[in-house]
């Protein structure tokens, strides 16, 4: 039978309603065809976030930093990402079992604490994956993390929110730049690199700090008193050099 035939062979006509349709499901289509591709990839930003999860809801048992750090250097090894990815996810990341925010699970941290550094270290970990590689990467996370920085070698880390506790831990090298006040002991054990605040900063800066440089453009409530060596600079005063 020809197409547009009847079963007596006498043309049909295609209802109206049918050829608009047809005409509005191409348009979509073609819409959806051309519309700008998402640079990051879900599939990657999904698999950030739950080795984040399984990362904030274990380890409750490893007190020191570093350990904690070659658990989510681990984590980050799992997966493959880009900086793009990392940007999207670092906003979306879950901190578990909200209703034991003020248990105390760990060397008299509370889990809130506990799984504040977490993900600060496990963030810092996928970053510095990707700064080996890159020269800049920028982060948006949704929570004030603690050791936000920690360990960057090389390279940019640009933080678009305030920062929790040890923003910079143990930093070697390159920039952290934080668009927002970073809490107490920023710089804790850094060696070298320059840490940039561009609101205010906590107690205790420069913890057992080595070397490098810390600017703030706002105030400082307190300099350790355990600081070693380094450069402290507030606005367009060095306190410490």
């Amino acid at each position: 039978m020809n197409r547009g035939l009847g079963k007596f062979g006498l043309k049909m006509k295609i209802p109206r309603s049918f050829r608009m349709k047809k005409n509005l499901d191409e348009h979509i289509r073609k819409l959806l065809e051309d519309r700008p591709k998402p640079d990051y990839d879900p599939l990657a930003v999904k698999a950030i976030i739950d080795n984040g999860r399984k990362f904030s809801e274990e380890d409750r048992n490893t007190i020191f930093f570093d350990q904690k750090y070659l658990v989510g250097t681990k984590l980050a090894n799992e997966i493959s990402y880009t900086k793009e990815d990392l940007r999207i996810a670092s906003g979306n990341l879950e901190l578990k079992y909200l209703d034991k925010y003020n248990e105390v699970v760990q060397n008299c941290m509370t889990y809130l604490q506990v799984a504040e550094y977490n993900l600060g270290l496990y963030l810092s970990a996928l970053t510095n994956k990707i700064l080996a590689k890159e020269e800049i990467i920028v982060l948006e996370p949704n929570f004030l993390y603690g050791c936000m920085g920690a360990y960057v070698e090389k390279g940019t880390l640009i933080i678009d929110f305030d920062v929790g506790n040890n923003a910079g831990f143990c930093m070697l090298g390159g920039n952290v730049i934080v668009r927002g006040n970073a809490d107490d002991s920023a710089g804790c054990n850094m060696t070298d690199g320059e840490l940039i605040i561009e609101g205010c900063l906590g107690n205790n800066t420069g913890t057992s700090m080595e070397g490098g440089i810390i600017r703030v453009s706002g105030n400082i409530k307190s300099i350790a008193s355990n600081y070693k060596n380094g450069i402290i600079i507030q606005g367009e005063e060095f306190l410490r050099e």
